[in-house]
């Protein structure tokens, strides 16, 4: 089996595995896209997608911020076993090694056998997200009803909208109560967010409450699966079941037409707890990293100190 480095768009119609998405993603991100792809006797076994840029001269492979998952996208050779795929990952973790001196990478929750990746030196860390199974009828926390009906006294409605102004008021407001920076200019976020549109992958919905746009949900779809990506929601409704009632509204808006719905992330305790109530299921995916030398992690962390890298700067 051969892996090579491509410049050339893979085949792939999942979001996260969309040609267009994966170069939105690299151009907000300043870094390189290309692709590693494995081959036997001209055939296309699997592929992946490789972001790299350089940080103080040091040639890197990144995960662009705001991407929730790097696919590896297998070919329809049926006749692959798991052992075969271990081995696709090992080239890959090898070609990946070849290309920078420290990666970092989330795969998605699909891969849930990073071995391969083992083998090589890497390390695996557990993160977790929530997945709602559209098509099975599961009851939510009783606590989530109550937000539900509080939210459903204030009447709200549901328009779907490209309103990317909206999105980027909420957002500033959001972050400003947090006191935190947003990892892309409002510029560079809202040219990435019209890239996206275009792509297809890309929806969004706008909560209204007598005739005031209160909410706002970027979502990111393909055929079967929906993923809640980002949203906010003005301050003076967080108390009423807006989010909530929001999200139920979209459960059942892709129910007849998804599989499932995937809430993007529960890492962090508050965010965590919040979206449990939901009763989907928690799952595990990986963030992967390698470093060529523990001294090279220490000079990084030095210039991140000092202000001469910062992750997502524009």
């Amino acid at each position: 089996m051969k892996f090579l480095i491509t410049d050339q768009p893979q085949p792939g119609g999942k979001p996260f595995s969309n040609a267009a998405l994966l170069q939105a993603f690299a151009e907000v991100s300043g870094s390189e896209l290309r692709y590693i792809v494995a081959e036997t006797d001209g055939q296309r076994e699997a592929w992946m997608p490789m972001f790299s840029r350089k940080k103080a001269s040091i040639p890197m492979i990144v995960h662009p911020q705001l991407l929730p998952y790097l696919p590896i996208v297998f070919g329809k050779n049926d006749t692959l076993n798991p052992l075969q795929e271990l081995e696709i990952q090992k080239g890959f973790a090898e070609t990946l090694q070849s290309q920078g001196k420290r990666l970092l990478f989330n795969l998605p929750t699909s891969v849930t056998d990073v071995r391969g990746f083992l083998w090589n030196g890497f390390q695996a860390t557990p993160r977790y997200t929530y997945r709602y199974p559209l098509k099975e009828n599961i009851r939510y926390q009783r606590l989530k009803y109550r937000d539900i009906k509080k939210a459903q006294k204030l009447n709200p409605v549901v328009r779907e909208e490209l309103d990317f102004d909206l999105f980027l008021r909420l957002k500033e407001e959001t972050y400003h109560i947090q006191t935190k920076r947003f990892p892309y200019s409002d510029v560079s976020h809202t040219k990435l967010l019209k890239n996206l549109a275009e792509s297809g992958c890309l929806r969004q919905y706008v909560l209204r409450i007598d005739q005031e746009d209160i909410s706002t949900q970027l979502i990111l779809e393909d055929d079967h699966e929906v993923y809640t990506w980002q949203g906010f929601t003005r301050r003076d409704f967080l108390r009423e079941g807006i989010t909530s009632w929001f999200n139920d509204y979209l459960i059942n808006r892709y129910r007849e037409t998804h599989d499932s719905l995937d809430f993007c992330g529960a890492n962090i305790p508050d965010i965590a707890r919040y979206k449990s109530g939901f009763s989907g299921s928690l799952t595990v995916y990986y963030q992967l990293t390698w470093s060529a030398s523990p001294m090279l992690d220490s000079t990084l962390r030095f210039l991140r100190r000092n202000g001469r890298t910062r992750a997502g700067r524009q």
